[in-house]
């Protein structure tokens, strides 16, 4: 496992692994520790358990730190989860579910510290009121290869008259 306390002595290594200097990691770390917390108590109390509290075996990430480390780390890195789970010495399919539960609550915590855009634009002239001053936009699109439709009129839409592939532009 990557030993995060090393990591910690570093600015320029942690930078490297999550994308966020030490000091701004540790108030990250508050936040999401407060959100674990709820989360944990909210799952106690929904069902019932088979074990006593602290049951079981240990946890890799045990701490919320090492909780933040890892989907930090995930996001910047963008591993899969073959190399995850070797670099932190756990199956893939373990860090497939710290994946999916810990990287809603990075959104939560990142949304409590008001670090998250909040607007999502939907069309252009929502865009054009929310920034006027900007002149010119340039969008992206690439074409991508389509199976030619079975059905008449779907065909339609994507044939030209001419004997090439049918792609379609994808935004």
């Amino acid at each position: 496992m990557i030993n995060i306390s090393r990591a910690m002595k570093s600015n320029r290594v942690l930078k490297s692994l999550t994308g966020l200097n030490i000091e701004k990691f540790q108030e990250l770390t508050t936040y999401f520790e407060l959100l674990l917390n709820e989360e944990f108590a909210k799952q106690s109390k929904s069902k019932k358990r088979q074990r006593a509290i602290g049951g079981g075996r240990r946890h890799t990430l045990q701490t919320a730190q090492e909780k933040l480390f890892f989907i930090l780390f995930y996001v910047k890195v963008y591993p899969t989860f073959d190399m995850a789970g070797f670099i932190f010495n756990v199956n893939r399919s373990q860090t497939n579910r710290w994946t999916h539960t810990l990287l809603p609550l990075l959104e939560k915590a990142l949304e409590r510290r008001v670090v998250l855009p909040k607007r999502q634009i939907q069309s252009m002239e929502e865009f054009m009121k929310l920034f006027p001053e900007v002149k010119d936009i340039f969008i992206d699109a690439t074409e991508q290869r389509v199976q030619r439709p079975k059905v008449n009129t779907k065909q339609r839409r994507l044939y030209s008259g001419k004997k090439k592939l049918i792609r379609e532009k994808q935004l």
